[in-house]
């Protein structure tokens, strides 16, 4: 497992890399910045709990934030990161139809069940 966790933070590492050359070409670079810091936060930590979860698809909003998608099966889940600190999460069920959304602080959300609800069916 401590192999799968390594190859994987290899990759996020590149992910934020690539983040990153939005932060310097954007109209707020400071703020784009921010956020990209905050999502690779939010990604090692999710990795840390969940060492099977996918690379996502990772995108720079408008306003700054870092948007990033995970797809497996029946199940879409996003996360948008911006560069206060808080993530927003959803998750979508294509076969119940079931839907969540909710807004976490980024210290609190690895304590956070509906996170761990969420990404046990993405890992």
């Amino acid at each position: 497992m401590t192999q799968t966790i390594a190859k994987t933070k290899e990759r996020l590492d590149k992910l934020i890399v690539y983040l990153n050359t939005y932060a310097t070409a954007e109209v707020q670079p400071a703020v784009m910045k921010k956020s990209v810091e905050n999502t690779s936060i939010v990604l090692h930590r999710l990795v840390e709990k969940f060492p099977e979860l996918p690379i996502p698809l990772a995108y720079p909003g408008l306003d700054g934030d870092i948007g990033l998608t995970w797809e497996k099966e029946n199940h879409h889940a996003e996360a948008d990161i911006d560069s206060e600190g808080l993530v927003e999460f959803s998750y979508y069920n294509r076969d119940t139809g079931r839907y969540w959304f909710f807004k976490v602080p980024l210290k609190e959300f690895t304590n956070s069940e509906k996170v761990a609800d969420i990404f046990k069916w993405i890992a």
